[in-house]
């Protein structure tokens, strides 16, 4: 999509420890902060490039880059977990 707010697909994807393909809109950057296991669209594209794709891919797998990326995307998924967020909720109530 051209528009959307944190996408619950994206995270889901992120807890597999999947290398991310998304639009490069900035609700996808301000989420994912442009890290390494992500790989932007074009927004503007009407059709995907996939031989860019493609190579793209292939250079993680070439580079032997493809555990560590997945590694870092688990990890950055579990700054969203729900047990995390509720805690935090409850020590900014706990302050009141």
């Amino acid at each position: 999509s051209k528009h959307e707010g944190m996408s619950n697909v994206i995270l889901e994807a992120l807890s597999k420890g999947t290398i991310i393909i998304c639009r490069d809109i900035k609700e996808n950057r301000e989420f994912l902060s442009n890290k390494k296991f992500v790989i932007y669209i074009n927004k503007f594209d009407k059709k995907i490039n996939y031989d860019m794709l493609k190579k793209k891919i292939l250079l993680i797998i070439k580079k032997n880059k493809w555990n560590s990326l997945s590694n870092q995307a688990k990890s950055y998924s579990s700054n969203y977990s729900i047990v995390k967020r509720v805690i935090k909720i409850e020590k900014e109530f706990s302050s009141i």
